[in-house]
């Protein structure tokens, strides 16, 4: 997996830190980094790979065999007023918790 092929690349590294690499890892969050983004800091003038794949965007991922985008989360959205009423008191119950 990934996680462990990180760690593999980086145990190498002279600080080194496996607790580190896998607190950096859990705060991943979104989507990667794009190619375009990547080619703008690199200052990188060049044409962008090509992909047989379709994607939403292009990034480095998609030269990994098996790579697939992630599903879409499901909203979080109220499903209509009474739910979002709901998820307000409770959120209010939680406030005043703290507060006391």
């Amino acid at each position: 997996n990934g996680q462990r092929l990180l760690h593999y690349l980086l145990a190498r590294l002279p600080d080194y830190n496996p607790h580190q690499v896998d607190y950096r890892l859990s705060r991943l969050r979104g989507t990667p980094l794009g190619c375009r983004r990547i080619h703008t800091l690199l200052g990188f003038a060049g044409a962008f790979c090509r992909f047989t794949r379709k994607a939403a965007y292009l990034h480095p991922l998609l030269h990994i065999d098996g790579w697939q985008e992630p599903p879409i989360p499901p909203s979080e959205k109220a499903i209509d007023l009474t739910s979002a009423l709901e998820r307000l008191q409770t959120a209010i119950v939680q406030v005043e918790r703290f507060m006391k």
